[in-house]
């Protein structure tokens, strides 16, 4: 589904997640549901997941307007259709954040999360705020992965700048590009 991860993709989010045996995980870009819902059925009983997606009535209150043609992927029917169908002891380990992430308050997981999944906005200012707060987000050894790398110019721009600073890896046969220390 256009928006989404690819199965390869998915495939690789999860097993990174089980191979680090992370204990928790912080997306920014809900969309379907479909990474959280994997992840909560691939990880521990005990690993957090938590999520946050703009709803289409955000979109007036938004900081910065959205990348041309991500407006699609928020005027949407449901905001994690996936997860409402998890089996309710999993569907428990999702916690699901609404709206616009640079006015979200991500202190109270701040050094807590062992992974961080971006895949919000596309536009520049929104890929760099999400990139910061998700360097702030991580626990010690914890990994950021970000998605569109190579599919959005201002997401290519922006990893191929970051690199300069820190050891990114683009996982070859995906839009998948790995921080971990």
């Amino acid at each position: 589904r256009d928006g989404n991860v690819s199965m390869a993709e998915l495939y690789c989010l999860c097993a990174i997640a089980r191979h680090q045996r992370i204990h928790s995980a912080f997306e920014i870009g809900t969309f379907d549901g479909l990474v959280m819902a994997q992840l909560a059925r691939n990880t521990d009983a005990q690993t957090r997941l938590i999520t946050v997606d703009l709803r289409p009535e955000d979109l007036p209150r938004l900081r910065r307007p959205l990348a041309h043609g991500d407006i699609v992927y928020v005027q949407k029917a449901a905001i994690g259709e996936h997860i409402e169908r998890l089996p309710s002891a999993l569907r428990t380990r999702v916690t699901q954040l609404y709206g616009d992430s640079t006015q979200l308050d991500f202190s109270p997981y701040e050094g807590h999360i062992d992974l961080v999944f971006i895949d919000g906005s596309h536009e520049s200012y929104y890929v760099e705020h999400d990139s910061q707060e998700a360097f702030r987000l991580r626990s010690p050894g914890g990994i950021i992965i970000w998605q569109d790398y190579l599919a959005w110019p201002d997401v290519t721009r922006y990893l191929n700048r970051l690199q300069r600073h820190y050891p990114l890896v683009h996982i070859e046969g995906t839009s998948l590009v790995i921080y971990r220390p």
